[in-house]
């Protein structure tokens, strides 16, 4: 099947044909990505967790300091700093982050007195 741009929707219908004006990339040309806002998952220590109330043997068995990462999300409470554990998603904290979350504020930090 394809669309009024030539886009075909069945990867098998159109095997070893592209489309006109698709330029093929090279086999050794990295694919191209738009550019956007990257957000680290920051490793988080085992002091870290003891400090959250987490016992990783009885709370998470089989898993290490490793397991887990600091990273902000967005909700509709705003944005908050969070540490998960990557396996399985469970949150261990959620602390109330900046305003606007990776974008700094030009006033952050100012005082006014």
């Amino acid at each position: 099947m394809i669309d009024n741009l030539g886009a075909c929707f069945k990867s098998d219908c159109c095997a070893g044909r592209r489309s006109a004006g698709r330029a093929k990339l090279s086999d050794n040309e990295p694919t191209r990505r738009a550019p956007g806002i990257v957000q680290p998952r920051d490793a988080v220590t085992d002091a870290e967790l003891r400090a959250e109330g987490i016992d990783l043997p009885t709370d998470f068995p089989g898993s290490s300091a490793d397991d887990f990462r600091r990273y902000p999300v967005l909700s509709e409470g705003g944005w908050f700093m969070v540490i998960k554990h990557q396996r399985t998603l469970q949150s261990v904290s959620r602390k109330p982050w900046r305003l606007l979350g990776p974008v700094p504020l030009v006033s952050e930090g100012l005082a006014l007195d």
